[in-house]
């Protein structure tokens, strides 16, 4: 409830099921790059997976 979720290998469909479960936003990790955009229902971003996405999960597992 009330949290961030970082998410990968998605579609962008993830944040309607975040949403849904009270989450406040979402982080999607993308193999491939898009030449297209989406609207999430949650404030999001897509980031790719193997740059940023590596960064965003190397702190989600040295904090608590």
């Amino acid at each position: 409830m009330g949290r961030i979720v970082y998410c990968t290998g998605g579609t962008g469909s993830q944040d309607l099921t975040i949403k849904e479960l009270g989450g406040a936003g979402a982080i999607v990790g993308v193999e491939e790059d898009e030449d297209s955009s989406y609207t999430t229902v949650i404030p999001g971003a897509f980031v790719d997976m193997y740059t940023v996405g590596k960064n965003i999960e190397i702190y989600i597992n040295s904090t608590k």
